[in-house]
């Protein structure tokens, strides 16, 4: 295996870890923010942390190999793509909601 394959998998994976921690640590934010007794302080903590750490680990990354950059930017579109579609809010009383939530919808 060369060094450009090789960089391209180790950006794909940082990428992949790199969504997962950005965007878990969103949402295990949001599940906080309404027991928060600061929530605008945990918001903006949160957000500074995981923009910090993103832009480190791909800094890295981008320090290692411009492919592997682009792979790890492409994988951690698409792990913000599946978490968002995973996690996404909707209204109550939708029938997406309602299946999401394990109850039939009786129009």
């Amino acid at each position: 295996m060369d060094a450009m394959a090789l960089g391209i998998i180790m950006g794909g994976l940082a990428g992949g870890l790199l969504g997962l921690v950005y965007f878990g640590g969103l949402k295990l934010t949001v599940d906080r923010l309404a027991a928060a007794r600061r929530p605008g302080l945990l918001f903006a903590g949160s957000f500074l942390f995981r923009v910090i750490l993103v832009t480190a680990g791909f800094v890295y990354v981008l320090r290692e190999s411009l492919a592997g950059f682009l792979a790890g930017f492409l994988v951690f579109i698409l792990v913000r793509e599946r978490m968002t579609s995973k996690f996404r809010l909707l209204p109550p009383g939708t029938a997406a909601a309602d299946e999401g939530a394990g109850r039939e919808h009786h129009p």
